[in-house]
């Protein structure tokens, strides 16, 4: 991710909702990992290609639409792990449990194919 990519995100807490950014609960740490997932998979944001087309990033970020690139060599799974994090819904955001008993399904899914 260039630095544009997270300054874009560092932003966000602008464009959010006060109840979407609730620090009490760590929820929105978790839309950041999401966020940050996404980055270490391809290199980017999950909204690097909204602002490239001069699109409203808080609106993609709102609209809770995240798409991955064409011919991604991450299985499905690390996909719904990312939305998973990336929920716009505060109430709908899982709990950091959540989100390392989803990623031990997903080691167990890839060891057992191995």
């Amino acid at each position: 991710m260039n630095a544009l990519g997270l300054s874009i995100i560092a932003k966000l807490g602008c464009i959010c909702s006060r109840e979407t950014l609730d620090t009490s609960t760590g929820k929105t740490d978790i839309w950041s990992l999401g966020c940050l997932l996404y980055a270490m998979c391809y290199f980017k944001s999950p909204y690097d290609i909204v602002y490239e087309r001069g699109d409203s990033v808080a609106l993609a970020v709102l609209s809770g639409t995240v798409s991955f690139p064409e011919g991604s060599p991450y299985p499905e799974n690390i996909h719904n792990l990312i939305l998973f994090m990336l929920k716009i819904d505060y109430n709908e955001r899982p709990y950091i449990h959540a989100v390392i008993e989803k990623l031990d399904d997903v080691i167990n899914q890839v060891e057992n194919k191995v």
